[in-house]
């Protein structure tokens, strides 16, 4: 991409740009040209209903669909998205912007080779961002908060069927905030429309808040195309399943053997023993060779550990 102003291109991520009278150097396409809050004509706000843990970050997302189309929702588990739509993700810390991804859909076909990936670093007056030259950026405006290279994206992004990741029926199925699967039913902006009621995650509260973690920090990588899914370790949770036991989760995890084990730690999960379950080894680490998610955190995840674990508690 195009690093656009020269003058804040050149300025390094901790440059104030003076936009005087232009108003916002957002990211393109995201906001109306006179602000860097109110969105353009057709962007729309959306939450996943299982977050993605980067470190603490707040995320602000956004998809903008052109008028029109329709996402081909035949496989309810791999939407297919026309050419001309844009997922933005905008990364805070203590309520300054750092950072906003793009994905745009540019070509027909189906796959993340289709789709260019962006990232945007935002000023330190909030009213401009310059794009990155697709290499890893530490330590944005000062903060902990890293922009992953371009290389790392294709990891996250390459195993789902259209190459996204939060904007799904699973994730959608839900009474809101933003864009839900209801209102895209409604808008005849989903082919064949689905019911929000059929894509609820199986078991009670506690499996529900485990499995829903699990598919939107893991799954990206562990599922049937993934870049990991060699191991054999499968963490999607497909729409349609009445029972935990059906999950891809648990009939790869629990109480099977993992191809990484620790001292009193061999099976991926143990029934009723978090200590001796490797994934939690794995998710409380932050050693290079041993945590998991690999990318996109230095923290661990303490609330979503504890989810897990208390999971693997009831099991």
């Amino acid at each position: 991409m195009d690093a656009g102003d020269a003058s804040s291109a050149d300025a390094g991520p901790d440059a104030t740009v003076d936009s005087g009278d232009i108003g916002c150097d957002g990211p393109p396409g995201l906001y109306q040209s006179e602000s860097c809050t109110a969105l353009a004509d057709g962007v729309r706000p959306f939450q996943p209903a299982y977050a993605l843990w980067t470190d603490g970050a707040s995320k602000e997302r956004f998809v903008y669909l052109p008028p029109g189309t329709q996402i081909d929702a035949s496989d309810p588990d791999g939407w297919v998205f026309p050419v001309g739509t844009r997922l933005y993700k905008t990364f805070s810390l203590d309520g300054v912007r750092l950072e906003t991804r793009l994905l745009e859909k540019t070509r027909e076909g189906v796959g993340y080779t289709n789709w260019e990936m962006r990232a945007f670093l935002w000023n330190a007056s909030q009213d401009a961002v310059f794009e990155s030259d697709g290499e890893l950026v530490e330590d944005v405006l000062g903060t902990r908060h890293d922009v992953p290279s371009r290389d790392m994206c294709r990891d996250c992004h390459s195993a789902n069927r259209d190459g996204v990741n939060g904007f799904s029926a699973l994730q959608l199925g839900h009474g809101g905030p933003g864009i839900t699967l209801d209102d895209l039913n409604r808008e005849g902006q989903l082919a064949p429309p689905l019911a929000s009621g059929e894509v609820s995650l199986p078991g009670d509260e506690a499996t529900q808040a485990a499995l829903g973690y699990l598919h939107a920090n893991c799954a990206h990588c562990h599922q049937g195309d993934g870049s990991r899914s060699v191991t054999g370790l499968l963490l999607r949770v497909d729409v349609g399943l009445e029972s935990p036991e059906e999950t891809l989760a648990y009939r790869s995890a629990v109480d099977v053997p993992g191809n990484w084990v620790a001292v009193g730690a061999r099976l991926r999960i143990a029934s009723g023993d978090p200590e001796a379950s490797t994934i939690i080894r794995r998710m409380r680490s932050r050693e290079p060779a041993i945590q998991m998610p690999p990318l996109g955190t230095e923290i661990v995840d303490s609330a979503g550990l504890e989810l897990v674990r208390q999971w693997i508690e009831g099991i």
